[in-house]
């Protein structure tokens, strides 16, 4: 059974050594940040814009006068999408 830092109370290495095997690298900064997160909503709200083209669509082929809000609101999503996945991709992780 493998230990820890946190279960072991700092022995970790000492124990890690005896059984022949590294003790694990203490968790980094990224893995605490919200940019992880802010990735993958980013390109849901980006992907979720796309959904907004079939409406677009309609209301361009019907002559609809709801057609300049169905752009706004298609740009402002995907804009706004895309920015945040594009500052936050070099965050991705699996």
């Amino acid at each position: 059974m493998p230990q820890t830092r946190e279960l072991c109370g700092g022995r970790a290495d000492r124990l890690s050594e005896a059984a022949g095997t590294a003790a694990p690298p203490p968790m980094s900064a990224v893995a605490h940040s919200p940019f992880p997160i802010l990735n993958i909503l980013g390109a849901s709200v980006a992907v979720s814009a796309a959904t907004m083209l079939a409406p677009l669509a309609a209301a361009f082929f019907n002559g609809e006068g709801a057609l300049i809000t169905y752009d706004t609101a298609f740009l402002i999503a995907f804009a706004s999408g895309a920015l945040l996945w594009l500052a936050t991709r070099r965050f991705w992780r699996k």
